[in-house]
């Protein structure tokens, strides 16, 4: 049967690979007429792992992807990519997307209605690159607005990214304003939280006469390892 579909030096492990993922003469033949001719066993076994069909590819075309690799069409299947969601970013504003512009959106789960919640929150004019590295690290609607009640509105897109990134959170802010810091930029905050400096570890430097600093001179204190050397004073 394989024989006929020119594979006629398949391993035994190939045979039985082929044999698992139920490909036959009638599905080579199938790729063939797609266009995908002298393919490996590798490919052929990839694609039918991932349903790859005629009707599948027909589908792609349709959503204005007509000239595509089998390995192209192979990583959209796995991603669940069809003309509906191509469509649907289309629908965003979203036109001539790339392949690689689509699978990213499809495996980070972008769709319109996270697009509508960013749009609700103030952010209704991000790229889809925007929009997916929102989606990356879990930026919504309520982060953007625990930010906003901490008085963080207009932010730019990077800094929210950046704050997200950095697990800055209302709680990490309401700590260092009960403390006396108030109006801290947000790249400043972001800036602290990359070196962990926390609202115990300037009660403890206070503690030790270090007072009257700025933040910027407690990270530094932090960067250069005070806190190690303040933790075993206080445990002599």
């Amino acid at each position: 049967d394989l024989n006929s579909a020119g594979f006629r030096d398949l391993t035994l492990n190939e045979v039985v690979q082929m044999a698992i993922h139920n490909v036959d003469a009638q599905f080579v033949k199938e790729l063939n007429q797609m266009g995908y001719k002298n393919l490996t066993p590798q490919e052929v076994k990839h694609a039918a792992i991932h349903n790859v069909s005629a009707a599948y590819v027909r589908d792609l075309k349709e959503a204005g992807f007509d000239d595509l690799s089998l390995q192209e069409v192979v990583q959209l299947a796995i991603h669940n990519v069809d003309s509906r969601f191509v469509k649907e970013l289309n629908g965003m504003g979203f036109q001539n997307l790339s392949i690689q512009e689509v699978r990213n959106a499809a495996i980070h789960n972008v769709s319109a209605s996270y697009a509508r919640e960013l749009k609700s929150a103030g952010y209704d004019d991000l790229t889809l690159n925007e929009i997916i590295q929102f989606a990356i690290h879990n930026v919504d609607s309520r982060f953007v607005k625990d930010l906003a009640d901490m008085g963080y509105e207009s932010v730019s897109a990077n800094e929210i990214k950046n704050a997200a990134i950095h697990n800055v959170s209302s709680r990490y802010i309401k700590s260092l304003t009960a403390l006396g810091f108030k109006d801290i930029p947000l790249h400043q905050v972001i800036n602290l939280k990359i070196h962990n400096v926390t609202a115990d570890f300037i009660k403890l430097a206070q503690s030790k006469g270090l007072t009257g600093l700025s933040l910027d001179e407690y990270r530094n204190l932090k960067i250069h390892g005070l806190d190690e050397k303040l933790r075993r004073t206080r445990q002599e």
